[in-house]
């Protein structure tokens, strides 16, 4: 201990620390920060048998480096460790003032085995100033003192928390809650417990509102999977699932999700909500979309996988029928067949006509094959390349929403 105290006198010297004055960063305001064991102690009154370091109260004060003097009550030790244990507190500081960390935090675990007192009101003085230079966003600086102070105290209450704020406030979020989710392990503060809980549920949905306003369904995920191991029931983060589940179409493995709380009366509302949502979005999905020309219907349909073709929707036409002008456009394809001459009764009459056959007829993915299609003269069509009849609506079940133009088919 003799020769470490010389070694700590030199660096004191060097450092151009006065015999008698000790500074410290003081009265730094610690507002909305997480419970911790120190707040208990900032507010202690020394007893006449307890050694303490005294806080510079003065209103006049301003927050800098180096701003509060402390001194040492007299402590029921002796002289010789009274001394050592001033010189000890005045090099830490001085080390922490122009950040060698590593040395304050070594010399401080010696001031812990003179004064526990001592080095908790130390401690509390160092922590206020971390937060301080968290609120001036000095992360680099942050990143330092942890790595020193938690390489000597790895389990530190205090100090954890200091480390959560800083990974909340690089947007570390999931890494902070799971820093609340190892000092809960620790814990044998119910109190405590309770409290780091709700921090947990308040960044995990503050996260999840941001995840959904910008649409980022894998992130939520993968932000919210790790969380449910630690909770597996908390239906929160089954809801926040099952959402981005929903919106990335995984419509089983949403509902598998909503299944674990649908029977919890608290959230029956939000679950039912969510299924509404997941059939909306199923029926959207199998819905083709239709373009509305006054009363009459269209829709794209493809032949052959790759001729892209706008048929409009007659229920009262027997086959499909496309224009000639459309027709003459495929002949160079090749792979379209003339299959008989027909003649077709129409309004203005008879008139001649054939059919072709197409090895494949698409409309969204509803796919018929060698199907037949009418060719003809269709005049007046300005706006579509023939009609889409029964010979390919009657294979399906189908229903035409006219107030939102979609066209359900579905398997018979």
């Amino acid at each position: 201990m003799k020769s470490k105290l010389i070694l700590y006198l030199s660096a004191l010297l060097i450092l151009s620390v006065g015999a008698n004055t000790y500074q410290f960063f003081s009265n730094v305001e610690k507002t909305h920060r997480p419970m911790s064991a120190l707040a208990e102690t900032l507010n202690v009154q020394a007893s006449s048998d307890s050694p303490i370091i005294s806080r510079k109260t003065s209103s006049e004060s301003t927050v800098q480096d180096s701003d509060v003097q402390l001194s040492l009550v007299e402590v029921p030790i002796g002289e010789s460790d009274r001394e050592n244990l001033q010189l000890l507190v005045a090099t830490s500081q001085q080390f922490f003032n122009v950040r060698q960390f590593d040395n304050a935090a070594d010399i401080y675990t010696d001031i812990e085995m003179l004064s526990e007192t001592t080095a908790t009101q130390l401690k509390s003085q160092w922590v206020s100033q971390s937060y301080q230079w968290l609120d001036q966003k000095q992360f680099t600086l942050i990143n330092s003192l942890l790595d020193s102070f938690l390489a000597y105290a790895p389990d530190d209450e205090d100090w954890l928390l200091v480390k959560i704020n800083y990974f909340e406030a690089i947007d570390k979020k999931q890494a902070a809650i799971f820093l609340y989710y190892e000092l809960i392990h620790n814990s044998f503060d119910y109190e405590k417990e309770e409290t780091w809980l709700s921090q947990i549920h308040q960044i995990a949905e503050k996260q999840r509102r941001s995840f959904a306003h910008n649409g980022a369904w894998h992130e939520q995920i993968d932000f919210f999977e790790p969380l449910l191991m630690e909770e597996p029931n908390y239906p929160p983060y089954i809801l926040a699932l099952s959402q981005a589940f929903i919106q990335l179409e995984e419509f089983t493995i949403a509902d598998s999700y909503l299944d674990n709380i649908s029977h919890l009366t608290a959230y029956q509302g939000q679950v039912a909500k969510l299924r509404r949502q997941m059939h909306s979005s199923q029926t959207e999905l199998q819905a083709i979309k239709l373009n509305k020309l006054n009363e009459h219907f269209m829709v794209n349909a493809r032949i052959n996988k790759q001729y892209r073709t706008n048929l409009m929707i007659d229920t009262g036409a027997s086959i499909t029928v496309l224009s000639e002008a459309y027709f003459n456009a495929l002949k160079e394809s090749g792979d379209i067949r003339v299959n008989r001459q027909l003649e077709i009764n129409t309004a203005a009459g008879n008139q001649a006509a054939y059919s072709v056959i197409v090895e494949y007829f698409n409309i969204g993915e509803h796919q018929l094959e060698d199907f037949e299609i009418v060719v003809m003269e269709l005049p007046g069509f300005e706006h579509a390349d023939g009609l889409l009849g029964m010979n390919f609506l009657k294979q399906f079940k189908f229903e035409i929403d006219q107030e939102n133009s979609l066209l359900f088919l579905s398997e018979p």
